[in-house]
């Protein structure tokens, strides 16, 4: 294995003394290893971070749930996106501090930040769909074939969705007129059941939170991450890919990944 790493090392040396910047090499379970040329290549593309001039590292892979499916089609593009995304991010300067809440206050925050994150992932947190949300009758159509359709198809959501379009563009039109009927009678339905909008208020669980208070570092502003923690933000944006259960989520959180990635593998944050 150590003379495996050795000949990788000496492979990125060569893409290095060639004039390549940064030269990344994805090893699967292994992890990954990139190497970055020196301040005077990095001069010449502004977009790279200086601070990686020189750096080489190698960061294992990304862990995943023993049970997750996996797909490793596209991981290396997956992985790709993601570096070259950490090498754009910048910090703000901006920092920002609450107040310390109460436990009652922390369960409440904890709760509306995993609903949001949830949501940014794509990942539906509520049981019903929301009043405010459009009821189609092709919608309807596939929630009423999906828990059907989920078994037949091995539970791939491509095929399931592929599978029930085809199904819906062979129905009658008489059909698709009782679905659009049906559709119209649900809308009305969430409409007449929607709570009554009351005028805005402190609630109790949120009333003792106080607004955060904004500062700005700017030791801080525009700095860009360290290559370690950029190798384990495209490890993880990999890691998001190759899981069957979370490749094909509309949205990626790139502040829950951003934080996940901040912490090392030696175990100390990044400052």
């Amino acid at each position: 294995a150590e003379q495996d790493f050795a000949q990788i090392k000496k492979a990125a040396s060569i893409f290095i003394e060639c004039g390549v910047a940064i030269i990344a090499v994805t090893r699967g379970k292994k992890g990954c290893y990139i190497a970055c040329s020196d301040e005077e290549r990095f001069s010449s593309t502004k977009m790279l971070p200086t601070t990686w001039a020189g750096e080489d590292i190698a960061v294992d892979a990304a862990e995943l749930p023993s049970t997750a499916e996996i797909n490793s089609n596209g991981a290396g593009d997956a992985f790709t996106s993601g570096l070259l995304v950490a090498a754009m991010l910048r910090h703000t300067g901006v920092c920002m501090q609450y107040n310390s809440p109460t436990k009652d206050n922390e369960a409440y925050l904890d709760s509306d930040m995993n609903t949001s994150l949830d949501s940014l992932d794509g990942v539906s947190t509520g049981a019903s769909s929301s009043p405010s949300k459009k009821v189609t009758p092709y919608s309807l159509y596939i929630r009423e074939n999906y828990v059907a359709l989920k078994a037949q198809c091995s539970d791939d959501k491509k095929v399931i969705f592929a599978k029930c379009n085809e199904m819906w563009e062979e129905e009658s039109e008489e059909t698709k007129q009782m679905y659009e009927r049906k559709a119209k009678e649900e809308m009305a339905s969430a409409q007449d059941e929607a709570p009554k909008v009351l005028p805005l208020t402190e609630s109790p669980s949120t009333a003792s939170i106080k607004s955060p208070k904004m500062s700005r570092n700017l030791n801080l502003a525009n700095q860009p991450m360290n290559l370690e923690t950029a190798a384990q933000f495209a490890s993880l944006v990999a890691a998001r890919h190759v899981d069957t259960s979370t490749r094909d989520c509309n949205h990626l959180n790139i502040n829950t990944i951003r934080e996940q990635s901040s912490v090392s593998m030696h175990g100390l944050e990044e400052i």
